[in-house]
């Protein structure tokens, strides 16, 4: 019973100990979190594909194509009947 006990108040203190640590170093800048985060980050990481960029590019035109004729129609929309 008393080397249980022992235990839980070094584990308790210890984890005081250690969230002062994290938080003087506001979590992500902790060497040991900052590990896990970049360990995160190599192994979720998807390369750009290239033609899905040429496919994003087009898009983007289409809906700029899109945009320019419809602020003519509504400026015709807008524009006072003579």
């Amino acid at each position: 019973m008393e080397y249980t006990l022992a235990s839980v108040i070094f584990a308790t203190l210890k984890c005081h100990e250690v969230m002062q640590q994290y938080g003087q170093h506001q979590f992500q800048e902790h060497p040991a979190v900052s590990l896990v985060i970049t360990q995160h980050l190599a192994t979720h990481f998807v390369k750009p594909d290239p033609a899905q960029s040429s496919n994003i590019t087009k898009l983007e035109a289409k809906v700029n194509a899109f945009r320019t004729r419809f602020q003519s129609l509504f400026n015709l929309l807008l524009k006072p009947s003579p």
